[in-house]
């Protein structure tokens, strides 16, 4: 449905704001091959390689996006997402 005065061909409203993505990844080969990416994209990135680092990081920013391993070296991805749901009061 097409409503008066929609143009299809027009280019879609981009946010004010690059969104931004936390990666949390111990493997730093990967996390730098998404951050690339994102980057390329418009996206910014920032990369944690614990759970703690990634705590610290959300406690000082909030994230669009949160691109999260299920192994990290001082605790799982489903702990990690638990603990932040839980602390920060976010519906997951």
């Amino acid at each position: 449905m097409v409503l008066p005065g929609n143009d299809l061909g027009a280019t879609p409203a981009v946010s004010a704001r690059p969104l931004s993505v936390l990666v949390i990844d111990d493997d730093l080969d990967m996390a730098n091959n998404l951050k690339d990416i994102l980057e390329d994209h418009g996206y910014v990135e920032q990369i944690a390689e614990r759970g703690a680092d990634a705590q610290a990081k959300f406690s000082a920013q909030a994230f669009d996006l949160v691109i999260l391993d299920i192994r990290l070296p001082d605790m799982s991805g489903p702990e990690y997402r638990q603990h932040s749901c839980a602390q920060f009061g976010i519906h997951c």
